[in-house]
């Protein structure tokens, strides 16, 4: 499940102390928590999309800077 591998990379990360890594990891956790659903309960087609989502933001965020 992508689930338990986030939560493993993000342990991983952690403990490396590699805190780009970590920083993601923990943006994507924080969006997977949001909402009505339990992070657990989600799906990973919900996953995925949730992930989608993030990324476009941050091209989108990216382009719009002069």
């Amino acid at each position: 499940m992508i689930l338990n591998r986030i939560n493993n990379d993000y342990k991983a990360a952690y403990k490396a102390k590699d805190t780009v890594k970590v920083s993601v990891l923990r943006t994507l956790k924080g969006e997977l928590s949001r909402g009505n659903e339990k992070a657990e309960s989600l799906s990973d087609s919900k996953i995925v999309s949730i992930i989608k989502g993030l990324i476009k933001s941050s091209k989108d965020s990216y382009e719009f800077r002069p």
